[in-house]
């Protein structure tokens, strides 16, 4: 790895440098859409308010909508990580708990992804994909009856954890996901 004049090696140097921006552009980005939607940011407004330039913010981003992918793509990986790597052996009550705690952690990022995508979005079919499609499996129905039950019942969970980040968070994670199992028991009852 090649050194500059300080002796400091320049990848350490340069991906910090880069984590530096990146924050700082989603920081802002966080800011300006609290007062605007975000298709009415602009690229300079974005810049202006995280103290960059446009060539540096050009050198990361194509827009400020991958600013906001790239934060779904930082809650997906932080659910991931609360939900460890066995999602599937636990509880839906437990996986809803996990994810709205680390969701909290990340709140004013969380709070702007989340209502930017609704459930239609690739954002949720990533986030659906990633921790949910293994671990609903309800029982009793029949085959071409699943994918209506596990629509049904994901759009659900999307929508109350959508809610829940809207209304300042009045549940803790733990009673959200004790309600999610209440209403979700019967889905997975056999039938």
């Amino acid at each position: 790895m090649e050194e500059d004049a300080s002796g400091e090696k320049k990848t350490g140097r340069q991906n910090q440098r880069v984590r530096l921006t990146k924050m700082l552009l989603k920081n802002a980005l966080v800011e300006l859409a609290q007062a605007k939607d975000i298709s009415k940011i602009t690229v300079s407004e974005l810049c202006k308010e995280a103290g960059i330039n446009r060539s540096t913010f050009y050198a990361h981003y194509g827009s400020q909508y991958d600013v906001l992918h790239e934060m779904g793509d930082d809650v997906i990986d932080e659910m991931e990580k609360a939900l460890g790597s066995d999602p599937e052996d636990m509880p839906l009550a437990q996986q809803i708990a996990a994810i709205c705690r680390s969701i909290s952690c990340h709140s004013p990022e969380a709070r702007l992804v989340f209502s930017c995508y609704g459930p239609d979005s690739d954002f949720a079919s990533r986030l659906f994909n990633a921790r949910f499609k293994e671990s609903m499996r309800p029982e009793g129905y029949q085959p071409k009856e699943v994918p209506l039950v596990k629509a049904f019942l994901w759009n659900g969970i999307y929508g109350a954890i959508r809610l829940w980040l809207s209304e300042d968070q009045s549940l803790s994670p733990d009673e959200l996901g004790k309600l999610g199992a209440r209403i979700t028991r019967g889905i997975f009852e056999e039938r």
